[in-house]
């Protein structure tokens, strides 16, 4: 199980190696003054006309290049906590804002950071946790606040990247009488639910670092072999701090690699930034 640990810390060494990430380090996602943290009351049913219970979204404001008349920006937070770190080191529609004298609103997404529509994940509350309930938060969002500030003839302007880029583009589709243009960076609104050039590419960046793709296959590799003795189970299930794990169970099994492939293709994404994530997992 060493080797499994010398293998893991080796993929994220070389594939930090390559540069330094363009998102913000997570030591800056502390309270920020210059962006202080607002809420408001959220349906957590959109599609229920007879639930009325509702619970805090925050979201956050940057009004230092407004001017009366310029354009609205909303920035689509991603399935992450949301602060100012994240809203201020990742793209370019800050700077979009200051050419534009645009107010800029970042709005977290349900269920992540501060936004927590129920008191549980369990799988009876997750079934609010949906694209569509998302997608009408924003739009729930986005009439209250031009009601609130009274903004005339408001043009919201949806920035995302990933799965915040689909979902600037859905809401600028679904919403054309709120949202007048959506700007998403590497949005794939068209990819089936596994995209295995995803991982041919993460495999291509791997080659690029000596050891670097022989380090990945050889944590698969003892995997496989932990899961067929008793004692290797227990020494994943310690490693990976597994509440519940199932050797003989499928679902685990594949959820398990699916956690180690999505952390060496988030290293690959977003270079240093994610092997944060995976010391932290280990340690």
């Amino acid at each position: 199980m060493k080797t499994f640990v010398v293998c893991l810390c080796a993929v994220v060494v070389c594939l930090a190696a390559e540069g330094e990430g363009f998102a913000a380090s997570r030591a800056e996602d502390g309270p920020s003054t210059a962006y202080p943290e607002q809420s408001f009351d959220q349906k957590l049913d959109h599609f229920n006309v007879v639930d009325t219970r509702y619970w805090k979204q925050r979201y956050f404001v940057v009004d230092k290049f407004y001017k009366p008349g310029g354009p609205i920006f909303l920035f689509v937070g991603p399935q992450t906590p949301l602060s100012p770190a994240i809203f201020t080191g990742n793209g370019a529609w800050l700077d979009y804002a200051k050419t534009f004298n645009a107010i800029g609103f970042a709005v977290e997404h349900r269920y992540y950071g501060k936004s927590q529509p129920t008191p549980d994940f369990s799988v009876n509350n997750l079934q609010y946790l949906t694209v569509e309930q998302a997608l009408e938060d924003l739009a729930t969002f986005i009439v209250k606040t031009n009601k609130e500030r009274n903004f005339k003839n408001p043009k919201w302007i949806t920035f995302g990247g990933s799965y915040t880029g689909m979902m600037s583009t859905w809401l600028r589709s679904k919403f054309p009488h709120l949202v007048t243009g959506a700007v998403a960076d590497s949005a794939p609104i068209t990819s089936p639910v596994f995209v295995k050039e995803y991982f041919v590419t993460v495999g291509d960046d791997l080659r690029t670092e000596s050891g670097c793709y022989q380090a990945a296959s050889d944590i698969f590799d003892e995997v496989r072999a932990s899961l067929k003795t008793d004692a290797g189970v227990k020494k994943l299930q310690s490693l990976f701090r597994f509440c519940d794990f199932n050797a003989s169970n499928k679902l685990d099994v594949e959820s398990m690699n699916m956690f180690l492939l999505n952390q060496i293709g988030l290293t690959a994404a977003f270079n240093k930034e994610d092997s944060d994530i995976m010391f932290g997992t280990l340690g």
